[in-house]
This record gives C-alpha cells, sequence and structure tokens, in this order.
C-alpha cells in the first residue's frame, strides 16, 4: 500500500487509480475493507472518491464511512441522481452524514427557486458552493498538483478549503 501512495503534499497522501484501465466491478467487497482498513489505521482521515454507479464493493467503503460529501450541481437530472444516491446510500449506512456542494456555481445571496427546489428535493441544505473556475481546475489536473499550489487564490481553491475546515471542525466537534 506504500508503495502506491504518493505524498502530494506534505501530510496528504494519494492513492491514486491504476494507470491502466480496470472495470468497476473487478473489486471485490473484501478487498476493499480491508483497504479501507489500513488507510483508516494509518491516517486521521480517509477520503475516497466514489463513482456516481453502484458496484458491490460500494457497501464496505459507506459502512467504515461517518460522512459522505456528494458533491453535484442543481439541474433536474444530477438532483434527481443525487437523490438515488442517497437513498442508497442510506440504506447501507442508516445513520451516515450526508451533505451535498452544490460545484460550478458561486454560493448566491438569496438561493433561486430552483436551488430551493433541489435542497428540498435532497432533504438537505445547500452550505457549501464550489466556485466555477476551469481554468484552475485544469492547471491543477495539468500539473498534476492539488488544486492549492496550482490556483491558490482562485474562488475554486477557497470554496474548497472553507469545506475542508468545516469538515475538520465538524469532525473535533464530535465525540471521540
Amino acid at each position: 500500500l506504500q508503495q502506491s501512495m504518493t505524498e502530494a503534499a506534505p501530510g496528504l497522501w494519494v492513492l491514486a487509480a491504476p494507470s491502466e484501465f480496470a472495470p468497476l466491478h473487478m473489486l471485490e467487497p473484501q478487498q476493499i475493507k480491508a483497504l479501507v482498513g489500513l488507510l483508516r489505521a494509518q491516517f486521521d482521515y480517509v477520503v475516497v472518491d466514489l463513482p456516481r454507479v453502484l458496484v458491490e464493493w460500494l457497501s464496505p467503503v459507506l459502512e467504515a464511512s461517518s460522512r459522505l460529501v456528494m458533491v453535484t450541481d442543481c439541474s433536474v437530472p444530477s438532483i434527481a441522481q443525487a437523490r438515488r444516491l442517497i437513498e442508497f446510500y442510506k440504506e447501507v449506512n442508516v445513520g451516515l452524514d450526508i451533505e451535498v456542494v452544490i460545484n460550478r456555481k458561486r454560493k448566491p445571496v438569496f438561493a433561486a427557486s430552483h436551488e430551493k427546489e433541489a435542497a428540498r428535493v435532497l432533504k438537505r441544505p445547500f452550505k457549501h458552493w464550489l466556485a466555477d473556475d476551469p481554468a484552475a481546475a485544469l492547471a491543477a489536473a495539468d500539473q498534476g498538483v492539488p488544486l492549492s499550489a496550482a490556483a491558490s487564490r482562485s474562488a475554486l481553491t477557497k470554496g474548497v478549503r472553507r469545506l475542508a475546515k468545516d469538515i475538520i471542525e465538524t469532525r473535533a466537534a464530535q465525540p471521540a
């Protein structure tokens, strides 16, 4: 595991997807359960980038999770898919804290009616919004560095920082 991980920034370790294509269904639930267990024993925070499809190995990830951050936009198809995924995630882990983050849009001063309706459908308030900044995202991807290293002052980076700070503060406030 350690040989497969890269330190992207001091204290930030990444286990990237394999360089060769592998079908999502190739992973077995028991493999993922063991991997998540090893990572949790070694790190304070383990972030797993989940696919937007349902595969067998999602269950051990969800069972081991205390919080899920779902990134979506407010389009009707995206909200419908988010609702279906939330329902599945809650079936697997009833106590899972799920937060929805709105992507590619700055937080409005006053929410539009479709944004209010989307929050109602998902039964969750939208606390975090990530600004649309394709130049910053592309710079980070092209350079192979975290967003904060490629575009430290961008609105997108600031939104990600606020989200990370909230996750850390929320966890610190929870009983051990």
